[in-house]
């Protein structure tokens, strides 16, 4: 693993832990072995640099595979199933975001462009009248608020759902009732 790598993944896991305020960068710099200011020139900086990696890393896995799907409703299924299966695979990355994509450390910049690509999405189907019409913004926060639930939902429980299909079709389906025209 590379020295940048290294930081990352200590820092991310003493933010978890401890929160942004109470994690001191000399901390993160000690557990990772590296010093951090090599890398990064301020405790800000890093943070905002381990936001975007952590979304651009979700953005960029829940895209796979939609452009094989014919429909708007298997699209959006693919998203959800992607999300899902993104957030399990990457508690501490998805943990992070959880936390933090709200803090005043996190440029509102950064917050906008991942909001971005799911509003052009969602707008579509409102456009073709396959989900409910609604404030878009509004809609997107409904949307990633049911996605996140069932990251948080499966990482928390006691039985191994995730590979459990007839769960994540219920799940799908209780999702895709609320939102759909």
């Amino acid at each position: 693993m590379d020295k940048k790598e290294q930081i990352y993944k200590v820092a991310i896991k003493l933010f978890n832990e401890n929160g942004l305020d109470k994690t001191p960068t000399s901390r993160i710099s000690k557990e990772a072995g590296v010093q951090m200011f090599y890398y990064f020139n301020t405790k800000n900086e890093l943070i905002n640099s381990i936001y975007l990696r952590c979304r651009d890393m979700l953005l960029n896995y829940i895209k796979l595979g939609i452009d094989e799907e014919k429909t708007y409703k298997n699209k959006i299924r693919k998203i959800f199933i992607n999300y899902i299966n993104w957030g399990i695979n990457n508690t501490d990355e998805f943990m992070f975001i959880q936390q933090f994509s709200n803090s005043p450390y996190i440029l509102n910049t950064n917050r906008k462009d991942g909001i971005s690509v799911f509003v052009e999405f969602f707008k579509e189907g409102v456009k073709k009248e396959i989900i409910k019409n609604a404030d878009i913004y509004y809609l997107f926060w409904i949307i990633v608020s049911l996605f996140n639930a069932n990251v948080q939902y499966l990482i928390n429980s006691d039985e191994n759902l995730k590979d459990n299909d007839e769960f994540i079709d219920q799940s799908f389906d209780l999702f895709w009732s609320g939102i759909k025209k």
